[in-house]
């Protein structure tokens, strides 16, 4: 419980931009905060991160092309003759380049799907799984439940913590470079 609006707003304010930008800090305990407000927080956590930050996610340039190519697509559906570019800083996007971050917005969702029931079904709550997941896919540090800002992941088991270190690679090392590495076609070359 805050005592002011102001000091309300500064906790508020410094928990969002540090779980937001993937910083990994806390000065209060989020977890105690309405679960929407909490669950706001990771899903900015997913999108903000710019390009070329320490960040992992999706990254606001991907919801940028995403979005914008999700009006031009609602747009051609309304004229199917309309001819339209989408542009992202005065650039024209290739739609090929629109499929590419089309399909790592899904393999993202995916991986964070999978590993979400690969750490309820080794013994983790679903909020403590999902925001741990969301948390070392996008770098953003602390989670919910077993995970929140008041606890850490010392208490996971040990199969829990590989679970979220393979999360953390896939998010710091981009999901497709891991998945390329992994591939035989890669090593045969």
């Amino acid at each position: 419980v805050f005592q002011t609006l102001g000091e309300a707003l500064r906790f508020v304010s410094f928990n969002f931009v540090s779980i937001g930008l993937a910083s990994g800090f806390s000065n209060a305990d989020f977890a105690q905060w309405p679960l929407i407000v909490s669950l706001w927080m990771f899903f900015l956590s997913n999108v903000l991160a710019s390009s070329g930050s320490m960040g992992g996610g999706i990254k606001n340039v991907r919801a940028l092309v995403l979005f914008k190519f999700s009006l031009r697509e609602m747009l051609i559906l309304l004229h199917p003759r309309a001819v339209r570019t989408v542009k992202v800083n005065n650039r024209s996007i290739p739609d090929r380049m629109a499929l590419t971050v089309m399909s790592f917005i899904f393999i993202y969702f995916m991986t964070v799907i999978v590993f979400s029931f690969l750490l309820m079904a080794v013994g983790l709550d679903f909020l403590s799984a999902f925001t741990a997941v969301i948390a070392c896919i996008t770098n953003a540090g602390p989670g919910l439940g077993a995970v929140g800002p008041s606890h850490n992941y010392a208490a996971l088991s040990d199969v829990q913590k590989w679970l979220c270190t393979a999360v953390m690679l896939l998010g710091r090392l981009e999901i497709f470079t891991v998945l390329i590495l992994l591939t035989p076609a890669y090593w045969k070359k």
